[in-house]
């Protein structure tokens, strides 16, 4: 929990009561009205004054002592106001209105800001240390998706998958390897949302598939098609779906290696193969770009190099270089920019001799040009893609048992990220209907669909739902 306490406002005062501090105003007050009250008396018993000397008429003392009282009058009162005001910090009590200076908001959102760039290192720190253990112990990178299987790679299950069985807790759902990773008997395992494979900068859960997303991929090299290539291509980075690759196949060393980038677009399964879990660099820009790269940052993206470490790239960075950083195999490029020395890498100009005369894994030499990737003759994936909440409702689950303890509306936030949306509601507008939400509920549905399960849980209360844009908004079962 935020604690913000903002500063206090600055306050002008008159230049009079500037000079001394409240204590002084409030000891001064006092004097001011006892002579203003002198003056009072003078002013009411003239008679009683002793004679002037120095040839000075009873009128005129009498005009003296009025002007006197009155400027002092002036004074006591200018001060009590000064004194009174609520811009006083003095005067303002613990229980008074608060402060309307600046917003707390104003304070709170770059710490809060900070809060989740923060917790989304430590989720790909925490991926980091997942896969270099299982370098450790397998001697080589994960493959992109199981092996010994006979399925397309876009049908078995992924790398993220098998992360998640090796250090999934006691009584985790099993999993069968040698089916698809969308096959009903896989459901109880890929339904799951698994924190440590989400950004929590991103707000988008669920991928077009309708399964609970990744924003995490492996970085396969270059092209649409860099998973399928062999580890000798030039282009070839650390996933691929025929491939392993070792530590020692890292030529520019394991920290000049990109390993994981994130994702925010073209989501999809944590447990399917494919472009949801691994992908290579195909379109320019490669930040923010078509190609779906992205972690919440306007003019960078943090990414895990293959030494564990997290480093931010900018957007402007020379997109040669990036590619060079996204291949295993020693192409020139990165070595003057000293990346172990600072958490960004600098853009810079290139040099026109960058990539002149770099060899090729191999005797086979380049061209004196850069380095342009093979795009494979297919249609351009678009920028955004329209989610389907119809085609959500309608994904189907093997089995839903939820037994009779949490409230209704504790439940509805689970199926709002097996829909992928969020569900909204207003209690006034529900009526009576709105304390159902409080109450506990059970269901169990064998053979089923999400639409299916949430009107399950709705209609018992007088309830049910409707698509609004792109989020679900439940209504009384009687209105339109």
């Amino acid at each position: 929990t935020l604690r913000v306490e903002p500063a206090p406002a600055e306050i002008q005062k008159p230049p009079e009561v500037v000079a001394e501090n409240p204590a002084a105003r409030r000891a001064r007050q006092p004097k001011s009205r006892a002579r203003a009250v002198a003056g009072a008396v003078d002013q009411a018993a003239p008679a009683t004054t002793p004679p002037e000397t120095g040839g000075k008429s009873p009128r005129r003392r009498l005009l003296q002592v009025l002007c006197v009282s009155g400027l002092l009058l002036l004074i006591a009162c200018t001060a009590k106001v000064f004194l009174s005001s609520p811009a006083d910090p003095d005067s303002t009590s613990s229980d008074g209105p608060a402060h309307e200076g600046p917003v707390p908001q104003a304070i709170e959102a770059p710490q809060v800001a900070e809060q989740e760039l923060e917790e989304a290192s430590n989720r790909f720190l925490e991926l980091g240390e997942q896969i270099l253990d299982a370098v450790d112990e397998d001697g080589t990178f994960p493959a992109a998706v199981v092996s010994g299987v006979e399925l397309p790679p876009e049908n078995r299950l992924s790398w993220l998958a098998q992360l998640a069985d090796q250090h999934a807790g006691p009584g985790a759902p099993r999993v069968d390897w040698s089916l698809p990773w969308n096959a009903p008997q896989n459901e109880p395992f890929v339904r799951r949302r698994i924190t440590a494979f989400q950004n929590p900068r991103l707000t988008r859960l669920t991928g077009a598939d309708g399964f609970p997303a990744t924003h995490f991929v492996g970085v396969a090299g270059l092209g649409e098609l860099a998973a399928e290539l062999p580890a000798a291509d030039v282009r070839a980075g650390i996933f691929g779906y025929d491939r392993r690759t070792r530590l020692e196949d890292l030529h520019r060393g394991a920290s000049q290696t990109l390993c994981v980038l994130g994702v925010y677009d073209h989501l999809g399964s944590w447990a399917a193969g494919g472009s949801p879990t691994v992908r290579g660099l195909a379109r320019e820009p490669y930040v923010n770009g078509p190609d779906g790269f992205g972690t919440g940052d306007v003019d960078a993206m943090s990414v895990l190099m293959a030494d564990g470490s997290v480093r931010s790239l900018s957007r402007d960075m020379d997109p040669r270089l990036l590619r060079a950083l996204a291949t295993t195999a020693d192409i020139d490029g990165t070595d003057d920019l000293e990346l172990d020395r600072g958490p960004r890498l600098t853009p810079r100009e290139p040099a026109p001799d960058d990539w002149a005369g770099v060899p090729r894994t191999g005797d086979t030499a380049l061209d004196d040009a850069p380095l342009e990737p093979e795009f494979a003759p297919e249609p351009e994936l678009p920028a955004v893609r329209k989610f389907d909440l119809v085609r959500s409702l309608q994904q189907p689950i093997l089995r839903f048992d939820q037994p009779r303890g949490k409230p209704l509306s504790e439940i509805l936030v689970s199926v709002a990220e097996l829909v992928g949306a969020s569900i909204e509601y207003d209690r006034e507008d529900l009526g009576p209907a709105a304390a159902r939400l409080g109450e506990p509920v059970a269901l169990k549905l064998d053979n089923t669909t999400v639409g299916d399960i949430l009107s399950g849980l709705l209609n018992p209360a007088g309830l049910t739902y409707k698509i609004e844009g792109n989020h679900l908004r439940i209504i009384r079962r009687e209105d339109p």
